[in-house]
């Protein structure tokens, strides 16, 4: 790149625009230079060599040959870029834009301290992303602008679209592409005569949604239809979307019914996870003639975590039908899984639902040695909500055997954890167990006492 311009032809500003007379780019917002030159000298002075009352019009001479800046283009150089958006949207009256983007860069700010516990990587902070804090930034003003013309479509699509842009960057902007979607959608509620039939899935009503994307799965099996050019974005086959959003839909209701429906919730869970196992494998057979009959396998690769996370649901439905033994089966798939692609956090998780439905089954060893593992693994990998978790699950298993000295250990240990990561309810939850368990000695010296 360096090279490049050292081979290009260098001009003095001034002349150029006095030997082309390029008095029109004055109008340009690109090169913008002050409308007074007329006449503009063939060399200018700098400051040191103005003499006496020169020193003003040198300055105006240097002032006039610079490109126009306006003020809020300054301002945002001297301070963070995202202060000054925020401000020009005070300036402009846009009120919703402001509240919106405040309440994003409120919710980075507890998304980033949060994952603070990582020694080896550092979640990127959203005030720090120029060019994704200009994308919110325009976007946002379209969205309102249309609502201010009581265009809903106009506004609905518009986020739509930043949702999809946010979706297709990595997984630490996912959220946000999550908050969009969901604006997206109460604009969406608004447009008159709407069926509503493209919402229906993000807006947590799977029922509705099951029907049509159960037609489109069983349409596009076995084919290749894409709709990457429709969406604008880089997607998987239509028959591999339709899986994934299918096995998201069913746990959202899963979710909604394991406690008041158990059996329900179980044999919908099991569909899930088929579903989500053909979101992660698919092959797909097909003839086509290019210069001759060729067939041709495309083996479709999806992502572990959707089999990982309707693994974890499924067992939680045993758990609640009390099918402890297959309980156990789909922890230990979560189990495998989950080390097979080194997911620390996943391994954690089935550690713990290991140890308890393990301590359902009153198998104390097996329990202690999945909350042993969870608690090494955490620490290990400096999951600290991990690690409080596990000392606190602990505490409360040892203090269910009476062994009162171990349990409080462990139990004091999640208290000081928990305190460290603000989390006042777990806070309050972990000194009442720890008080028990410190306690009960006492309590059961007194009962002894007051016995003899």
């Amino acid at each position: 790149m360096a090279g490049k311009f050292e081979r290009e032809e260098r001009h003095d500003v001034v002349e150029f625009l006095k030997e082309k007379n390029r008095t029109e780019w004055s109008n340009s917002s690109a090169s913008k230079l002050a409308e007074h030159i007329v006449n503009p000298p063939t060399k200018l002075k700098t400051l040191p060599q103005a003499q006496g009352t020169e020193i003003n019009k040198v300055i105006d001479d240097i002032k006039a040959a610079l490109p126009y800046i306006s003020p809020k283009e300054v301002r945002r150089f001297h301070m963070p870029y995202h202060e000054a958006i925020l401000l020009e949207f005070k300036e402009e009256g846009y009120r919703e834009s402001f509240d919106c983007l405040t309440e994003l860069l409120d919710f980075d700010e507890k998304i980033t301290k949060k994952m603070l516990v990582s020694l080896s990587w550092k979640k990127p902070s959203l005030k720090d992303q120029r060019d994704i804090i200009t994308c919110l930034k325009n976007g946002l003003i379209a969205a309102e602008n249309s609502k201010s013309k009581g265009d809903y479509l106009a506004q609905a699509t518009t986020l739509l679209d930043m949702a999809l842009f946010f979706q297709s960057k990595t997984w630490e902007w996912w959220w946000l592409a999550e908050r969009l979607y969901q604006s997206a959608l109460l604009a969406a509620k608004l447009i008159d005569d709407d069926d509503a039939e493209t919402i229906t899935f993000i807006l947590q009503n799977p029922t509705e949604a099951l029907d049509y994307l159960n037609k489109a799965r069983e349409d596009s099996e076995n084919k290749l239809w894409n709709a990457s050019m429709k969406l604008g974005i880089k997607q998987n086959c239509i028959f591999k979307e339709c899986n994934i959003l299918l096995y998201k839909a069913l746990l959202i209701f899963v979710r909604k019914e394991r406690l008041q429906n158990p059996d329900t919730a179980l044999k919908v869970c099991n569909d899930a996870v088929t579903r989500a196992t053909d979101s992660k494998f698919s092959l797909i057979s097909i003839r086509f003639i290019l210069l001759k009959l060729t067939e041709i396998k495309l083996k479709t690769v999806g992502i572990a975590e959707y089999v990982n996370e309707a693994l974890h649901e499924l067992g939680k439905c045993y758990i609640a039908v009390n099918d402890i033994k297959n309980a156990l089966k789909s922890f230990s798939k979560l189990l495998a899984l989950t080390k097979k692609i080194s997911d620390v956090e996943g391994i954690c998780n089935a550690h713990m639902e290991l140890a308890f439905a393990h301590k359902q089954l009153n198998n104390n060893d097996y329990t202690e040695k999945h909350l042993r593992i969870c608690r090494e693994n955490a620490e290990n990998f400096g999951l600290l909500d991990k690690l409080a978790n596990a000392h606190y699950y602990t505490g409360e298993h040892y203090l269910s055997q009476g062994k009162l000295h171990v349990s409080t250990s462990h139990l004091e240990t999640a208290l000081n954890l928990y305190s460290r990561l603000n989390l006042a309810n777990e806070v309050d939850r972990a000194r009442c167990i720890a008080g028990i368990s410190k306690g009960c000695p006492i309590f059961l010296k007194i009962i002894c006492q007051y016995s003899t």
